[in-house]
């Protein structure tokens, strides 16, 4: 009976520990969507190099980050800034002239790795990826390629998946990727996959 109240005792401590983990991970996303709101205000207000910076360090740094704030749940609805995000996610991409570009490639790329298309703001950060990427491909390309080559894959994955293959895109990044031997493999193979999963 004693072992049987030491393993319920145990189990609810567990499971609240558990509880307050989540409570404290849902409540510092809340906090992090509100503090890029307040910023983005400000920003729109008084455009400045300070208001550019403080946006990107709130911006997610990773994907799941990004899906808790903008993304959309089917269990849990739309994340605290899902009817924001267009305009937070096009001025993220605004400010990148205002942000040193190794800086706010690598914030990028981190955002992609491990990243796939959803509709609404998932795709909006794809579209903004892959324009970033064409015109800063030089900064980009040199990050990826001292990544490991899965965590590279994982990249080019998230720039090419989608409903349908879009090939424009695909023919517009193989060109810039020329003089890449090795990205432009992994970025080809990649495209293999998604192709057969389409």
């Amino acid at each position: 009976m004693k072992n049987l109240r030491l393993k319920i005792g145990g189990t609810v401590i567990m499971f609240i520990l558990s509880m307050s983990f989540l409570l404290s991970c849902k409540g510092q996303i809340k906090q992090q969507a509100n503090s890029l709101s307040i910023v983005f205000f400000q920003c729109q207000r008084y455009a400045s190099p300070e208001c550019a910076d403080k946006f990107f360090k709130a911006f997610p740094s990773d994907f799941s980050e990004f899906l808790a704030i903008y993304g959309y749940s089917d269990k849990f609805g739309p994340g605290p800034n899902y009817d924001a995000s267009k305009d937070q996610i096009d001025y993220f991409f605004k400010i990148s002239s205002r942000i040193k570009p190794e800086r706010f490639s690598k914030k990028v790329i981190n955002i992609c790795i491990g990243g796939y298309w959803d509709a609404d703001a998932v795709n909006y950060l794809q579209v903004g990826v892959q324009d970033y990427f064409c015109k800063n491909s030089t900064v980009v390309l040199r990050l990826i390629s001292n990544l490991q080559e899965s965590q590279s894959a994982k990249f080019w994955c998230f720039i090419l998946d989608g409903p349908v293959f879009d090939n424009d895109n695909y023919e517009r990044i193989k060109k810039v990727l020329s003089n890449y031997p090795v990205q432009r493999k992994i970025f080809i193979d990649m495209a293999k996959k998604i192709r057969n999963k389409s």
